[in-house]
């Protein structure tokens, strides 16, 4: 029973406004969701990219594999 209150006032901490005007869990959301939007891409990308889904066909997956591979350099 502590510890559900322990975990609710934590809760409810997080969820509070801070000096700057935005709660952490707010602030945390905002910076992992740009992170969470490239890795959902990648992943897009991977699956239409791969020759088992076969959605494109041999041409297209080498042309998406060079738009893969150099989008990564860029981030590198």
């Amino acid at each position: 029973m502590l510890m559900m209150a322990t975990m609710g006032r934590l809760l409810m901490a997080l969820e509070t406004e801070g000096p700057g005007g935005q709660s952490l869990l707010g602030s945390i959301k905002i910076a992992v969701l740009p992170i969470v939007k490239v890795f959902t891409m990648c992943a897009l990308g991977l699956l239409m990219a791969s020759k088992y889904v076969n959605i494109l066909p041999a041409s297209g997956r080498r042309l998406l594999n060079g738009v893969c591979i150099c989008g990564s350099c860029v981030l590198i």
